[in-house]
């Protein structure tokens, strides 16, 4: 079975409350608080009535979950709730739903984080509030070079993300049918849920709209070019869509690309996974991918692929233990053009996965060394042409002796060391040199004697973020990153994000010694937050606080946001 992938396979989707569709209310102990709000809508300001608003209380034992609808005014209320920490959420037909404390529509996370009331019994909370943005669309019609409708066309639409560099990433939808959508028998097509913003819009023909789909076209963007340099953005507010796209789809020749896949002893591998998608080495834009399984002989094909610089990316079945996650198999790619004819032998060759082997070492408080169980070990790919464009975590083994081993290596990989107990990654030593900030390389061989040097002593930066009026700013994104632009990498130790609390104080402990700027920002999105444009604009705003960071020292930072 073909798969058109549309999101990166660690793409995360935080939301904590139960989403989407309405559900039966699970039993509830009965208490004496309450929680009551009002629904709104986030253009006109009116109440919304008919809103479904959905409430979680979390405790040891279970989440228990209830739902109520606005009235007339758009007011709800819950009663006798039990003491606990709670959830809320509100959605409304043709509107987004949102989580209280939420920033802006959207998954929630780190940089977008819903907001957990705490209620005692017999307390009342009275502001839960919501401004609900209304959904968007983008609708249109595609033609060929001589002006008829083109049916069965993949529309896509994509946002301006960083993942290691800046991409166009298939937006987020809250329809079921996602950003992809294809155009009907006139050549029409509609793609709904969209939250407000700026977009790309993407004709994709062929192999990368459906294994039976005609090809004969370029992937083509709004208004009707190959060149997503000359792409133009379509922008949709809150509640109004963008209507009467029109574009002819480019001319291009399709070709057949077939092959087989072998591993390192060159037999063919079966019933592994083979991904097709532009070639990073290319700098391509736009990210698509299609994804088949490989049939007997190792054998595979896609058809009607448009001309272009392409990197087939092969996955050997996962071993007895991983099933469906694609971290844990062997992996190798083969990069090659098409330029409108077939290619028929094609060879993509799975080497014996990488492996990756040291000692990890502890420099701090003895005696409260964490558990091997405690200790995440994440080599992360820093380019997705020699390492895999997705999967899950790869196999990590830590023994009681503080020796380790992960496998499933491959490509250009960065150290990510994680530990929930107050231990942070000092260093990485490779051959008495030190590689903390550089990628392990693993593209012909495994890398032994590798040295993870965890401390507890740690540098610290604290601080507060105010307004010009001196008031603290709660629930405010803080980004401190190094001052030397060098430093700003993919995975890099020298960039970083915090939230502030209720009186708009923040922490940050671990990072390198070095100068330092610290700035304030309602929020952050699509991982802008690493992007070097982005930190460049930031160096140049107004409030921007610099600073320097000893190693193992502490700074006090006050930042300023001038609206």
């Amino acid at each position: 079975m073909r798969y058109v992938l549309v999101a990166l396979a660690f793409t995360l989707s935080l939301s904590s409350v139960r989403a989407q569709q309405p559900q039966q209310p699970s039993l509830m102990p009965e208490g004496t608080a309450s929680i009551s709000g009002t629904v709104i809508a986030a253009d006109t300001r009116k109440p919304i009535a008919g809103a479904v608003v959905e409430i979680v209380i979390y405790n040891n034992i279970s989440n228990r979950f209830r739902q109520v609808t606005t009235d007339a005014e758009g007011k709800f209320e819950f009663t006798k709730l039990p003491a606990g920490q709670y959830q809320i959420a509100s959605q409304a037909t043709r509107y987004l739903r949102m989580q209280y404390g939420q920033q802006q529509p959207g998954s929630v996370g780190l940089l977008n984080p819903a907001r957990t009331i705490e209620l005692a019994e017999n307390q009342t909370f009275t502001t839960a509030d919501f401004a609900l943005s209304g959904y968007c669309a983008i609708e249109g019609r595609v033609v060929d070079e001589f002006g008829d409708p083109v049916p069965n066309v993949a529309i896509q639409v994509s946002q301006v993300q960083y993942a290691g560099r800046r991409r166009l990433m298939p937006a987020n939808s809250s329809a079921d049918a996602g950003p992809v959508r294809p155009t009907d028998d006139l050549g029409r097509f509609r793609i709904g849920g969209l939250m407000p913003g700026d977009y790309y819009v993407e004709a994709l023909s062929g192999a990368f709209a459906d294994p039976n789909a005609a090809g004969g076209f370029a992937v083509t963007f709004y208004p009707g070019t190959s060149k997503a340099s000359a792409a133009q953005v379509v922008t949709v507010s809150a509640g109004r869509d963008a209507t009467g796209l029109s574009f002819a789809l480019e001319p291009a020749p399709g070709a057949r690309v077939s092959g087989t896949v072998l591993d390192g002893e060159g037999r063919p591998i079966q019933g592994g996974t083979i991904m097709l998608m532009p070639s990073e080495t290319t700098g391509a834009s736009l990210f698509m991918i299609v994804r088949d399984t490989m049939g007997p002989g190792g054998r595979f094909t896609f058809r009607n692929v448009p001309p272009g610089v392409y990197t087939l990316q092969a996955f050997g079945p996962p071993p007895p233990g991983g099933p469906g996650n694609l971290g844990a198999a062997a992996f190798g790619y083969q990069t090659f053009t098409v330029n409108g004819r077939d290619l028929d032998s094609l060879v993509v060759r799975v080497p014996a996965p990488r492996m990756l082997r040291g000692r990890i070492t502890f420099d701090g408080d003895m005696s409260k060394l964490p558990r091997p169980a405690d200790i995440q070990i994440s080599p992360r790919p820093v380019n997705f042409e020699s390492s895999p464009v997705g999967g899950g975590p790869a196999p990590v083994t830590i023994r009681d002796d503080w020796t380790f081993e992960v496998a499933a290596m491959s490509g250009l990989r960065a150290m990510i060391v994680n530990n929930r107990q107050g231990w942070i990654l000092k260093r990485v030593m490779l051959n008495g040199q030190d590689v903390t900030d550089a990628a392990l390389d693993f593209r012909e061989h495994d890398v032994d004697g590798v040295e993870i040097v965890l401390t507890t002593r740690v540098s610290t930066v604290t601080g507060s973020v105010v307004d010009a009026a001196d008031k603290p700013l709660a629930d405010y994104t803080v980004i401190v990153f190094a001052d030397d632009e060098t430093k700003w990498t993919i995975w890099s130790r020298y960039v970083t994000f915090g939230r502030t609390g209720p009186a708009g104080a923040f922490t940050m402990m671990g990072l390198p010694a070095g100068t330092y700027l610290a700035v304030g920002v309602p929020s952050a999105i699509n991982g802008e937050w690493q992007d070097p444009e982005y930190l460049k604009k930031l160096r140049a705003s107004a409030g921007v606080v610099r600073f320097a960071l000893a190693d193992e020292g502490s700074a006090s930072v006050r930042v300023v946001v001038r609206k």
